[in-house]
């Protein structure tokens, strides 16, 4: 098992921002959260409701991305990963494939997985641990066993057994 700290600039753990806002708490979900919105970047406004933050929204995909009873198969991720790049050149970042080794001075790290009806995002933190945001709840750096999250691909997903890979967030 995977113990070694991601060496990476990660995005500050800010559970202030993420939690103490109960607007930005409910109505952001876990791509907000790894994409690293918690408020529309087009408008400056707060999202209506976590539904309107799907990855496609912002880059006018209207598709719906929720993995309802399909299987998770090369075409579908890589159609998912496009309606995410189109949401973030929208806002003037790329995404591109990573490891978990990689190391990068301009950009943070995120890490996708799957279940048979949902994704789920994980993102780096500067102090070399993972948090991820479910749904409506808080922002955590905790797993399904509770315990800090070291690298997204090895600890307790829950449901999100398929671990689809890390990727890197970057400005254009």
């Amino acid at each position: 098992m995977e113990t070694t700290i991601t060496k990476c600039n990660g995005l500050k753990y800010e559970e202030e921002k993420w939690n103490g806002e109960i607007l930005v708490c409910n109505y952001t979900n876990c791509y907000a959260y790894a994409i690293n919105v918690p408020k529309n970047p087009l408008t400056d406004k707060i999202f209506i409701n976590w539904s309107h933050i799907q990855p496609g929204n912002l880059g006018g995909i209207n598709e719906n991305y929720k993995c309802w009873n399909i299987e998770q198969n090369e075409e579908f991720v890589t159609k998912f990963i496009n309606a995410v790049k189109e949401d973030l050149e929208r806002i003037s970042y790329q995404i591109i494939p990573s490891t978990f080794e990689e190391i990068s001075n301009d950009g943070w790290k995120v890490a996708l997985c799957f279940n048979t009806w949902d994704y789920h995002w994980y993102r780096l933190n500067d102090d070399g641990t993972w948090s991820h945001k479910s749904g409506k709840s808080r922002v955590t750096k905790r797993d399904e066993d509770w315990n800090i999250i070291i690298n997204p691909k090895v600890c307790n997903r829950g449901s999100y057994n398929n671990f689809i890979g890390f990727y890197m967030i970057k400005k254009l």
